[in-house]
């Protein structure tokens, strides 16, 4: 007598974290380590060439698998490079857009550009000169720390994206004020900041800034979010049916 069950796996042809191609077998268990690991998650591609654009939603579970497989699929499983999967998913729709300058492949690590605002530390009082605040005040700086939870970086453009709970006023001019902050010329030089990953930021001449929403924005709110946005220079991004979409598609990079 047989004392438990057989797994319940499904067999797929998957290009690994090393970029080559395996057949696998893959079964809930899998999902739950990229789940608690947050280091990598898998995708799946129409075309078995990483370079192409076409690429589809990325399989967040095992039940979604088992749902869109056909044997004649390819996957691909990445490093998320990325704080969260919603900005993995932001990611992946932003390269997906016709004419986009990014692609998936495009992310990079998104920790290089974390930095502290510590009382006194050389990026504090950096911030709060660029933003004229009295640090021996009450007044307060218009952000709240200096963190993105995805960023991509492309030869034609840069991309900064933050994710929030949703979209509303005071996130977009976060953004705002954040990209402002480590875009200003001196913040690198006046920092003492590690110089080459900022370097890279700013070398593309186009630079794109997202807010991405984990919940849907209630479409009575679109026309004025959207107007902040336009104001701001900030293009939005929430999730439709389990899908993180552009706000407004006149608002995606191009």
């Amino acid at each position: 007598m047989m004392l438990g069950k057989f797994r319940d796996v499904v067999p797929v042809t998957m290009q690994n974290i090393s970029g080559e191609w395996e057949n696998a077998s893959l079964h809930a268990d899998h999902f739950k380590l990229y789940e608690l690991s947050a280091k990598c998650i898998l995708i799946m591609t129409v075309n078995a060439n990483p370079n192409c654009q076409l690429v589809s939603p990325f399989v967040d579970s095992f039940d979604k698998l088992k749902t869109i497989h056909h044997p004649n699929n390819r996957y691909r499983l990445l490093p998320i490079k990325a704080a969260n999967t919603a900005a993995f998913d932001a990611m992946l729709t932003i390269s997906q857009l016709p004419g986009s300058p990014f692609h998936i492949d495009h992310r990079v690590d998104h920790k290089l550009y974390r930095c502290g605002l510590s009382y006194r530390s050389p990026v504090r009082r950096y911030a709060e000169k660029f933003f004229g605040v009295n640090s021996d005040s009450d007044e307060k700086l218009p952000i709240m720390q200096i963190h993105f939870d995805g960023i991509m970086i492309s030869p034609l453009a840069s991309a900064v994206i933050v994710v929030e709970s949703h979209i509303c006023e005071r996130y977009i001019k976060q953004v705002r004020n954040l990209f402002d902050l480590c875009f200003s010329q001196g913040f690198v030089s006046e920092t003492a900041l590690t110089k080459e990953p900022w370097e890279d930021l700013y070398r593309p001449p186009q630079r794109f800034k997202f807010l991405a929403a984990e919940n849907s924005l209630a479409p009575q709110k679109w026309e004025n979010m959207l107007a902040v946005a336009r104001q701001h220079d900030v293009q939005l991004l929430h999730p439709v049916g389990g899908r993180m979409q552009y706000l407004h598609a006149s608002t995606s990079p191009s």
